[in-house]
């Protein structure tokens, strides 16, 4: 069984230990030392002052434990302090001999019984937390740290017994998720789902009426795969929230979406999708989304072609969005539907010719089909919008060495025009002189790569890798 100790803040504690021990404690031997004209006096004064103050701060936070036992900030305070003292093990002793005496006895045995499960004691923590239990009969956490002990240890049977123990003491309402919580996963994890589902129901009758327990017990049933038990509270969230924030109840409307899917109501769950999608921004994150949840939905059956289909049917409905027509085009090359993706994407950029995306995306499609010339010419439209830009044209001339149906020469002559063109277009760039230079020699052009690369060097001669190009 896993492991759940009281998780300390490790910061905090690093904080508390390099005040107890100093500043060496931080610096070791690098910290400064002492003044020369300082009495040794005056240091172990000193010292003692700090060690004072230290173990006085550690005291109050014990105070503050023994008034309420609990993980947190007090209670790293006091571990951080007596672990750097080096007498852990002396503090838990005076806190078990308190406890014997009758001094707060149950609040003893609760903080030594934190303490010890954040050692790894689990056994020592589960005595400490059972003695705490039994003289704490109002504390419902004493039950709940004890179940966690005792889980740990792997007593499964009794930790779920402590922590029906927990909920029978009515856990406060900031704590109460976190015990029921606990005790629903766990039966999940020993397959006894009708008992894990009664878990949520008491912990809802006992908050009808707060919305933010409702969302926590819905996404943890989500979690554990109970969808249809999931999905009856994301419903009513839906509902609950209406009339308030939006955003709020369109995140629930997702979910609800989602999980329609899960359970197979698949039909059902795209009309819920596409009804949010028409209460959406097109430029919201929301919207992104929502759309991707549509798409997850038709690609984890593989089935490329009714997404291709989905997305012509919206198409007909907004004929100006841009983005879908990509997403149609890529479904159509998905399904093997090349030939409509070209055609798709030629439509596309006759509406929108300057988007760059849907010209580079015909360009790729051109290229599976072959079609070097024709992509050569999208991509000659891309340079002449923007000479400067060095993706484009290095990609203009690999499209013509592709063009296997062309001579060798032909090929690389055509090539070699696309990039020189690169070049001149930033005559002064030593980075895409010597780029280009490279892509000369790749082809067999050498006294043009010798020509840039020696351009290169007289643009950066303080840069020694472009005469390491050169050889």
């Amino acid at each position: 069984m896993p492991r759940h100790p009281i998780r300390l803040n490790r910061t905090l504690v690093a904080a508390v230990l390099a005040g107890i021990t100093g500043t060496a404690a931080i610096f070791g031997p690098l910290a400064q030392a002492p003044a020369r004209d300082e009495t040794s006096e005056n240091v172990g004064a000193s010292a003692a002052s700090e060690a004072a103050a230290a173990r006085s701060t550690a005291d109050k936070f014990l105070s503050v434990l023994v008034q309420r036992p609990r993980p947190g900030t007090a209670l790293d305070r006091v571990y951080a302090y007596h672990l750097q003292a080096g007498r852990l093990d002396e503090f838990l002793a005076e806190q078990r001999k308190r406890a014997e005496e009758g001094d707060n006895s149950g609040a003893r045995h609760f903080i030594c019984g934190l303490l010890e499960n954040a050692r790894g004691n689990d056994s020592l923590a589960a005595a400490a937390l059972a003695q705490a239990e039994s003289m704490l009969p109002d504390d419902a956490m004493a039950s709940f740290y004890l179940g966690r002990a005792l889980l740990a240890e792997g007593n499964v049977d009794e930790a779920a017994a402590a922590w029906m123990r927990s909920i029978e003491r009515t856990p406060a309402r900031a704590e109460a998720f976190t015990v029921y919580e606990a005790l629903a996963r766990l039966r999940v994890r020993q397959q006894k789902l009708d008992e894990a589902l009664g878990v949520w129901t008491q912990l809802e009758n006992r908050f009808p009426d707060d919305l933010r327990v409702s969302e926590q017990i819905a996404a943890a049933l989500a979690d554990e795969q109970q969808h249809e038990a999931a999905l009856s509270r994301y419903e009513a969230l839906v509902k609950a929230t209406k009339n308030d924030d939006d955003n709020r109840t369109i995140g629930f409307a997702i979910q609800v979406a989602e999980l329609k899917r899960r359970v197979g109501r698949t039909e059902e769950a795209l009309r819920d999708f596409e009804s949010l999608l028409e209460r959406l921004r097109p430029t919201s994150w929301l919207y992104s989304d929502v759309r991707g949840r549509i798409e997850s939905g038709f690609i984890r059956r593989g089935d490329y072609a009714s997404l291709a289909d989905y997305y012509i049917d919206q198409l007909n409905r907004h004929a100006d969005d841009i983005e879908l027509r990509l997403r149609l085009a890529a479904a159509l090359v998905k399904a093997g539907r090349t030939t409509e993706a070209e055609s798709s994407l030629v439509d596309t950029t006759n509406v929108a010719p300057q988007n760059v995306d849907a010209r580079l995306a015909l360009v790729d499609v051109l290229v599976r089909l072959e079609k070097f010339p024709i992509a050569a010419a999208q991509l000659q439209v891309l340079v002449d919008q923007d000479p400067t830009n060095p993706d484009t044209s290095i990609r203009l001339g690999h499209v013509w060495m592709e063009d296997r149906s062309q001579p060798l020469e032909s090929r690389r002559d055509q090539a070699a025009a696309a990039w020189n063109r690169l070049a001149q277009s930033r005559p002064s760039d030593p980075v895409i002189t010597a780029q280009v230079a490279e892509l000369m020699r790749r082809i067999d052009r050498t006294d043009e790569a010798i020509t840039l690369f020696k351009h290169a060097i007289g643009l950066a001669a303080d840069q020694p890798q472009y005469r390491e190009y050169l050889g």
